[in-house]
């Protein structure tokens, strides 16, 4: 025989509407040196704030890619897994500038300049 306690609970369990669980929840956390790198979803090109930055986001099978932008760095290409919480350091390099070209050689006299060679003779018409 059930209790008043016991039918109780059963009456309420019964009752109340469940919801189906949501989606696990995983975090993806992105520092990068220089911080304030802008971060890009590859995906779709939006932007998800700058480092460093913790983003919730649903567990997914599969992997994600970013890309990490900050002025006068290479951009930085990453591809995670999507089905779990992930931290991630990465360390920007700074973009090569263009090396100027060297200067001209200043000529230096280290010797007189050699004079031009004479004309030679001209041969003397042959008399007929």
């Amino acid at each position: 025989m059930m209790t008043i306690l016991q039918t109780l609970a059963l009456v309420l369990s019964l009752a109340v509407p469940t919801r189906p669980p949501g989606p696990r929840i995983v975090h993806l956390s992105i520092d990068s040196e220089p911080s304030n790198a802008r971060i890009v979803r590859t995906l779709d090109g939006a932007s998800l704030g700058r480092t460093p930055v913790r983003l919730p986001r649903p567990a997914l099978p599969g992997r994600r890619s970013y890309t990490l932008r900050l002025e006068g760095y290479e951009d930085n290409h990453i591809s995670v897994p999507a089905d779990q919480s992930v931290t991630i350091k990465v360390r920007l390099v700074p973009v090569k500038k263009p090396s100027k070209p060297a200067p001209a050689p200043t000529p230096t006299p280290s010797s007189p300049p050699s004079s031009p060679p004479s004309p030679s003779p001209s041969p003397s018409p042959s008399p007929k």
